[in-house]
C-alpha cells in the first residue's frame, strides 16, 4: 500500500516541499495553501506564477506518456503470453481462430490427452513423450481444431491381428517311429 503524500515547509518564507506518495485532494490543497503562502512572503505577484502552469502542464504530459508507457507494456507481454503454451487446461478462454495465438486446453482436451497418453505441447495423442521432452512444438493458432474423442481413436496405433496360440499335438503312425511293432492301426501321441 502506498503512503500519502504531504507537504513540508519549515518555514513561510521557505518553499515548500511535496513528499512522495499517493496525492489525496486535501494535499494538493495544502500545497496550494503552502506556495500560495511563500508567494505572498517573497513578494511574488500572481502574474509571475505563470510556471505553476507550465509545471502543471509538464506533469500532464508525463503522466500522460506513463499511460502510454503502461498501455505499451501491457500489450508486449499480452503478446509474449501467445508465443507459449501453457499446461494448464482453462476452459474460461475463448478461442479466436483468427488470433495468432494458440489458446490454452480446455479441460475437455487436457482429459482426452491424459487418457490417450498424448503431450500437451504438442497435442498429439499416442506419442512416446511428454511436454518437457517434445520436440514437435506447439501446433499453428490459425489451423488448431478442438481435440476430439474421434481424433484421439483415428490416432490409436494400429495393432496386426495375431491369432490366437494354443498348444499344438502331433499324431504320427507309430511305424516311422519303428519301435519294432508291426501293427499298422497304432498311433503315438505326443
Amino acid at each position: 500500500m502506498m503512503k500519502n503524500a504531504h507537504v513540508d515547509q519549515p518555514a513561510p518564507n521557505k518553499p515548500p516541499k511535496l513528499t512522495p506518495g499517493e496525492l489525496m485532494p486535501e494535499v494538493a490543497c495544502n500545497w496550494k495553501n503552502a506556495c500560495s503562502t511563500y508567494f505572498m512572503h517573497k513578494g511574488i505577484k500572481a502574474r509571475d506564477q505563470n510556471w505553476i502552469e507550465e509545471i502543471k502542464h509538464l506533469d500532464d504530459k508525463c503522466l500522460e506518456d506513463i499511460a502510454s508507457h503502461k498501455k505499451i507494456a501491457e500489450e508486449l507481454y499480452k503478446s509474449s503470453k501467445c508465443t507459449t503454451s501453457s499446461n494448464k487446461p482453462s476452459s474460461a478462454k475463448t478461442y479466436n481462430p483468427s488470433s495468432s495465438c494458440l489458446r490454452f486446453l480446455t479441460e475437455a482436451e487436457h482429459a482426452l490427452l491424459m487418457k490417450h497418453r498424448g503431450c500437451f505441447k504438442c497435442r498429439k495423442f499416442y506419442v512416446p513423450h511428454q511436454s518437457k521432452d517434445c520436440t514437435d512444438g506447439t501446433p499453428e493458432a490459425s489451423s488448431y481444431k478442438t481435440l476430439t474423442e474421434a481424433d484421439a481413436i483415428a490416432a490409436k496405433p494400429k495393432t496386426g491381428t495375431v491369432a490366437a496360440v494354443g498348444p499344438i499335438g502331433a499324431v504320427m503312425p507309430s511305424m516311422i517311429l519303428d519301435d519294432g511293432d508291426d501293427t499298422d492301426d497304432e498311433m503315438t501321441f505326443f
